[in-house]
């Protein structure tokens, strides 16, 4: 999210968070990492794995960041990133195999 706020165009569209906040949540120690992804295990159901991802550049993020025109507005990027909730194909995909999994664990 730093990367896409660097702009003047993102600047206009959305005032970046107060730096020292986002740096602070961003510096975690082994034992602190290791917490989150104890936490996290679950992911779509976890509701901190929900708010760790929006704080962080993803795979996912950097395509529409990269193909962004220099005169492009980024403020859907921003606001996506911050306020939608995360879907993919993958997790529809998973989600509606659970039948499979099932079968799978009874062999």
């Amino acid at each position: 999210m730093v990367l896409v706020l660097k702009s003047q165009i993102c600047r206009r569209a959305l005032p970046p968070p107060p730096k020292e906040w986002l740096l602070s949540t961003l510096r975690l120690s082994d034992e602190e990492m290791k917490g989150i992804e104890r936490k996290t295990i679950n992911q779509r159901t976890s509701p901190l794995w929900k708010e760790e991802r929006r704080k962080r550049l993803t795979a996912s993020d950097l395509g529409a960041i990269c193909r962004k025109l220099p005169h492009t507005n980024c403020e859907g990027i921003i606001k996506k990133k911050l306020y939608s909730h995360f879907r993919s194909s993958a997790m529809e995909y998973g989600e509606s195999r659970r039948g499979g999994i099932e079968k799978l664990r009874k062999l």
